[in-house]
């Protein structure tokens, strides 16, 4: 052992929390370095895969692997023809799937030499009847035909880009440090939310739905709690119910922060979340099953700070409601007077009596009584950390909760 150093690697059949923990009380005992063993670190973090499913999708020609890519089709705010206008051109494409483009620079409706005896088909970027244009320019085509693919469906022809595996990252289990998956390509993100409102384009540039389910499974435990601060379309909380479907051990939960900025919460990220549990019908007419999950949107308030210490607390016990029904996962409203709430989830339920005096205490008693569940939790008012004593000694099996004084100190320390 070097001084000042302290190596543990005894990590089989130790969690990660158990290790953070671990490595946590070594430095506050003073060492400066620990080394942990990242074989065992590669072994928690990992992509599950069927190999072999994923090895089935992909392609071989003589140049190597690849997969479909994005589409060759320029999308989002610069696509139209007039942003580049030397980018809009046909491709010629011969019965056989290859592609050409002309060579003359001042005429890109020439017919290529190559393939005036043969049969082919001239495909413009067009959509929905608007004049796109190419990603690509013609010395791009020239140079990588190889590199394009086409689909043909009945009358129309659509031409993707064969992606590469580049920096040994034909599928593994193992994340790397660049992350490199055609299903991360921008593109499908747009695509993905078109399909949730109808063809109507909402949002500019979402993030991609793999990718974020990605990032996920590698940085959560199944029973954690993913914040989006910036949560923008609410890309983050799909993946989430995408990944909880998937897995039936998951059982993460999210919590979706955004300004309404542009009405992006309104129009955009709650309404992609109620589709999402309700279940819609995409662009194809196909109807996409409900996620079994529950949703609940809150708006944020500003509380005035007051110098008066008591006041402040008075004034706080009235406003976190929310806060309570968030932190305790009980959100079904039972019971609602001004001074006390009762909600209720499953086998529990958590009564909230935010009134600085206990004129109303009997009465709220009497309410958490009459139900009859498993859990009762109650947060009850308190100028200190404490609920009173003796307080609520007639009743039993009660977990008893003061408030707001710990949020306030949370509050401070935020401020700090």
């Amino acid at each position: 052992m070097v001084k000042g150093d302290y190596i543990y690697n005894e990590w089989e059949e130790e969690d990660l929390r158990k290790m953070k923990e671990k490595i946590k009380e070594l430095k506050e005992l003073g060492y400066k370095q620990v080394y942990y063993d990242m074989d065992y670190l590669n072994r928690y973090f990992y992509f599950e895969i069927d190999e072999e499913e994923v090895f089935e999708k992909w392609e071989q020609d003589e140049i190597g692997f690849y997969k479909k890519g994005a589409g060759l089709k320029a999308t989002g705010a610069d696509a139209r023809r007039e942003k580049r206008p030397n980018m809009w051109f046909p491709v010629f494409v011969t019965n056989d799937d290859n592609v050409y483009v002309s060579q003359n620079p001042e005429n890109s409706e020439e017919v290529p030499m190559e393939i005036r005896d043969k049969e082919f088909i001239k495909v413009y970027p067009i959509t929905n009847g608007q004049e796109m244009r190419w990603r690509w320019n013609r010395d791009k085509f020239n140079k990588d035909a190889n590199d394009v693919i086409v689909i043909r469906n009945r009358d129309n022809i659509t031409l993707y880009k064969k992606q590469r595996p580049q920096l040994g990252d034909m599928p593994t289990k193992k994340p790397k440090t660049i992350f490199y998956k055609p299903e991360y390509s921008s593109g499908n993100g747009t695509g993905l939310l078109k399909d949730i409102f109808n063809d109507e384009k909402v949002f500019n540039n979402p993030k991609p739905l793999e990718l974020i389910k990605d990032i996920i499974k590698l940085g959560s435990d199944k029973n954690d709690i993913i914040l989006d601060f910036f949560a923008g379309s609410g890309t983050t909380g799909h993946a989430v119910l995408d990944i909880n479907k998937e897995e039936p051990e998951s059982n993460r939960k999210f919590i979706l922060v955004t300004n309404n900025e542009q009405n992006i919460c309104e129009e955009v990220c709650y309404p992609r979340m109620k589709k999402l549990l309700k279940g819609y019908i995409n662009q194809k007419g196909k109807r996409i099953n409900r996620y079994e999950e529950n949703l609940k949107y809150f708006k944020a308030d500003v509380v005035n700070k007051n110098k008066n210490r008591d006041q402040m607390k008075a004034i706080m016990a009235q406003k976190i409601y929310d806060l309570l029904c968030i932190k305790e996962n009980c959100f079904t409203l039972i019971e609602e007077k001004p001074y006390y709430r009762i909600y209720s989830q499953g086998n529990k339920i958590m009564g909230i009596y935010s009134f600085f005096s206990e004129n109303y205490m009997e009465e709220f008693k009497e309410k958490i009584k009459q139900v009859k569940v498993k859990e009762k939790i109650i947060y009850s008012f308190s100028f200190t950390n404490y609920v009173k004593e003796g307080l609520f000694e007639d009743l039993k099996g009660v977990e008893l909760k003061a408030i707001p004084t710990r949020i306030l100190e949370i509050l401070d320390d935020l401020r700090k």
